[in-house]
């Protein structure tokens, strides 16, 4: 811990000494950043270290008010002054950076030694130091710098809100009115803190979340600790090399343009616009400002300088959407509707709407799952969204068609007062789509008057645009496509289960597939949909665009329910005849584990289970495809007559891959057994033969035994069975 205690009075000089020892120590550092190496660590301990770390915090605060303070000023000397302060408050952060990762980050050892003031400014500069630098930071650093300030926030909103265990450093210095104290933290800056952080605590369990299950489904292969040794000072790694061409154009840090193009915080980005002399497009090539063309070229009474304030603001604000920062977006949006509402009503709408676009962003966002119909912002957000339905027409949504769509499955997932039923004529395709699923969700009365029509858009977004019939169908234009639209969906299961439905109705269709067992999943859906086109149809039909939309929608929706057994169903069946049988097979594997509660009660593989026996007997054809013969015969053992003929051809292939001798465990009926003892003693394999009549002399598969124990010997057979295939397949 460090030795300033500046409440104790007799220890006074001694801690002043202390306290100018640690100054000057820094002070040395920010000269000379190469001394801070593995030998000044071995010659400081905790304590020293930890008040350094402090000083650095302190005074890189201070640099950042005066830098702050001098923004704006075209003052040569505050330029000059504030190029300065910009260097020496880099290097105060990466003498920071560097001793934190001393400590490996560990928030234990730094919640007890640092004020709380002074954590909140490690992680969160931290985190912006890691977005800012693009160019000298790996990606694994900004998701781990994303990722710890984070957990800080849930660590410290825990240590702080449980009694007496806030153990982190601080003092409210009421015995030193001068305030030397550097870990002087007072109680207004704790409870203001301690605020800002249970605000955030729920968004940042959210996050922590989101990084587990990327990690899970191998989205982010590991998330690099950024060490002591990595952490090079950026001045050093231009030192490595030169650039020789005279013609490269070097770019000044206190340029405001590069500064706008860096900027993230919505009060400096308003503070930079009166510098900056160049319109959004020659600044950013990636700004687009298409929708707001037409509006912004009417404006013929504004100046230059107050046209070009409101198009870095409407492309800084997109921009900050498209990062996630859904905050200052929001920031910059009503900055400008202030200004303008009163004289360009124009402008004032549409920007309304890219605040509700915002909004919706945000929502889906952070991942809200709450359906009750009390919650204010669903009811806020259902009554912005009918609204723009009835705003927006054909004309309009060229410039809105991403607003529309979200819009679209907002009212679809949380419509409580199904007003989006209203929109069944509206005269934009993609809210009348929308409108349609609504009616098949929620009014089961009118499913079958509805299902054509929903069947004719499904279809006509798979109509070739060359064909005769490309106008005979309604055709929506959507911003990315049908499958990116339909993925969007995540809580209405009544919806995905139509779209699903659909989709395979229509697959099987095309492909002139009579699926029984298709048609037997869930027939209450599958019958509202036709049955039957004609061939000149079905050649117009983008067959490959379909498989696409299929197998994206179809693998986004199982990830998303895998409870829903429908869906797996459904795409098992698709890869089947798709011949993909090893995906197949691993779909009705994890159909099985779902319907067994993972392979622990085989009472739901009920033997007068028609469902069940379909998926065996898909389960067998996938095996014999890919040459597993011995499974196959031993998955006949579940069918309800046991197809014996068959079971023993698959036991005699020669060709068959799987392991024999494991699968031979698996087998419960006794006469498969004997067939074997009889197979290999014919071609003179006496190892195997031995293995099967060890098998059958096992006492609990003797067929005198009563129903229950043979019963009881099966399951333990068909759970030891699938789970080898589980951990081969899944």
């Amino acid at each position: 811990m460090a030795p300033i205690e500046s409440s104790i009075n007799d220890n006074q000089n001694q801690n002043m000494d202390t306290l100018w020892g640690t100054h000057s120590l820094w002070i040395n550092l920010v000269i000379d950043p190469q001394s801070l190496n593995e030998e000044f660590i071995n010659n400081h301990n905790e304590s020293e270290i930890f008040d350094l770390m402090v000083y650095l915090i302190q005074n890189g605060i201070t640099i950042q008010i005066s830098i702050v303070s001098l923004h704006g000023s075209t003052n040569a000397d505050d330029i000059q002054k504030r190029n300065i302060e910009m260097k020496k408050l880099y290097t105060v952060k990466f003498l920071l950076f560097k001793l934190l990762s001393h400590f490996r980050w560990c928030l234990p050892i730094i919640h007890a030694n640092l004020p709380s003031v002074h954590q909140e400014f490690c992680f969160t500069e931290f985190k912006k130091f890691c977005e800012q630098e693009i160019n000298v930071v790996p990606k694994e650093w900004r998701i781990f710098a994303d990722l710890i300030y984070h957990r800080w926030i849930v660590y410290f909103e825990q240590k702080s809100t449980y009694p007496n265990k806030n153990t982190s450093k601080s003092n409210n210095n009421l015995n030193n009115p001068i305030n030397l104290d550097p870990y002087s933290v007072s109680a207004e800056m704790q409870e203001n803190l301690l605020k800002k952080v249970q605000t955030t605590c729920h968004y940042s369990v959210n996050e922590i979340e989101k990084y587990i299950k990327q990690l899970e489904c191998n989205d982010i292969v590991q998330i690099n600790v950024p060490t002591f040794d990595s952490l090079i000072l950026k001045t050093d790694q231009k030192q490595d090399s030169e650039i020789h061409d005279e013609d490269v154009a070097q770019i000044d840090d206190d340029d405001p343009e590069f500064c706008m193009l860096q900027a993230t915080d919505p009060d400096i980005i308003l503070s930079l616009i009166p510098s900056i002399q160049r319109i959004p497009s020659l600044m950013n090539n990636k700004w687009n400002l298409n929708k707001f063309e037409s509006i912004l070229a009417n404006f013929n009474t504004l100046s230059q300088t107050d046209l070009r304030k409101i198009q870095i603001i409407l492309a800084k604000a997109n921009e900050l959407r498209q990062a996630k920062y859904f905050h200052e977006s929001r920031v910059l949006y009503l900055s400008l509707l202030e200004d303008i509402q009163a004289s360009q009503p124009m402008l004032a709408e549409t920007i309304r709407y890219e605040l509700l676009q915002t909004d919706l962003e945000r929502f889906f966002f952070t991942n809200h799952k709450t359906k009750s119909k009390s919650n204010a912002q669903h009811r806020d957000l259902e009554t912005k969204c009918i609204e723009f339905c009835r705003y927006i027409d054909k004309q309009k949504f060229v410039y809105f068609n991403e607003l529309a769509e979200l819009v679209c499955i907002f009212l679809i997932e949380y419509n409580y007062s199904n007003s989006m039923l209203e929109m069944i004529n509206h005269p934009v395709d993609i809210i009348r789509f929308a409108s349609l699923l609504c009616h098949l969700t929620v009014n089961s009365d009118s499913r079958e008057n509805k299902a054509k029509e929903f069947w004719d858009f499904c279809l006509g977004s798979f109509i070739l645009p060359t064909s005769k019939y490309a106008n005979n169908f309604p055709r929506i234009m959507f911003s990315i496509s049908l499958a990116d639209f339909l993925c969007k969906l995540k809580n209405n299961t009544i919806a995905i289960n139509m779209i699903t439905t659909s989709l395979i109705k229509l697959y099987c269709t095309i492909k002139e597939h009579s699926l029984q067992q298709i048609m037997s999943i869930c027939p209450k859906y599958y019958d509202l949909f036709p049955s039957s086109m004609s061939t000149n149809l079905i050649n117009s039909i983008d067959s490959q665009l379909l498989n696409v939309t299929i197998d994206q929608t179809f693998r986004t929706y199982i990830r998303l329910l895998p409870e829903e057994i429908i869906i797996s169903r459904y795409y098992a069946e698709f890869l089947m005849n798709e011949n993909q049988y090893t995906q197949a097979l691993k779909h009705f594997i994890e159909i099985l584990m779902y319907q067994t509660n993972f392979f622990t009660c085989f009472d739901s593989l009920s033997t007068n289970n028609n469902n069940n026996e379909s998926i065996i007997h898909q389960m067998i054809i996938c095996s014999k495809k890919l040459d597993h013969h011995i499974l196959a015969a031993i998955l006949y053992q579940f069918m309800s007559n046991t197809d014996y003929g068959h079971a023993f051809k698959e036991l005699s292939q020669n060709n068959f891959i799987d392991s024999s001798d494991d699968l031979y465990d698996c087998i419960w009926d006794i006469t498969l057994l004997e067939y074997l003892i009889n197979y290999h003693q014919r071609r003179g394999e006496d190892e195997r033969k031995q293995k099967a009549i060890q098998l059958i002399s096992q006492l609990d598969i003797n067929s005198n035994n009563n129903i229950q124990i043979r019963n009881e010997a099966a399951n333990l057979r068909k759970a030891k069975l699938f789970r080898m295939l589980a951990k081969q397949y899944l």
